[in-house]
């Protein structure tokens, strides 16, 4: 697990999550990053980014976490405060003192009463490939 901070409180408490979820990555709250946050694990943002986080599991912008850019994930959760555009494979998560500024691009969004949100919201369908069609067969009967 890598931490960026001192913070004492766990991640589960610093993201408002409640389930069991273990999160790999903390950026903590005193970190402020200029340019662009890449991670292949769980990433919870309590810092400052201006500029694209990329992440190819669970983002999640904390209670402190400031983010000035864009933002994609597997599932992106707002908790802080977000200027930028998100899009996410799977789901988009606003909780009530979550607030954002952009738009939302996703399959499935939720957006909790006192949640805050200015944008545009593009919904896509789960990508479902078609099985291929069955070979041709032959209604002719053999008479014999």
């Amino acid at each position: 697990m890598a931490f960026l901070s001192g913070k004492k409180e766990s991640p589960q408490e610093l993201s408002g999550s409640s389930s069991a979820n273990v999160i790999n990555t903390v950026i903590g709250p005193s970190v402020h990053i200029v340019g662009e946050v890449k991670s292949q694990e769980d990433l919870l943002l309590e810092g400052s980014v201006e500029g694209r986080i990329e992440g190819s599991q669970i983002v999640t912008v904390g209670r402190q976490g400031r983010v000035k850019g864009e933002v994609s994930g597997k599932v992106v959760r707002i908790v802080g405060k977000v200027e930028g555009d998100i899009s996410a494979l799977e789901k988009v998560e606003i909780v009530p003192e979550g607030k954002l500024f952009g738009n939302i691009k996703a399959t499935r969004i939720v957006i909790s009463e006192g949640a805050l949100f200015k944008g545009k919201v593009e919904m896509e369908s789960a990508v479902v490939t078609p099985p291929p069609p069955a070979p041709p067969t032959n209604l002719k009967e053999k008479k014999g």
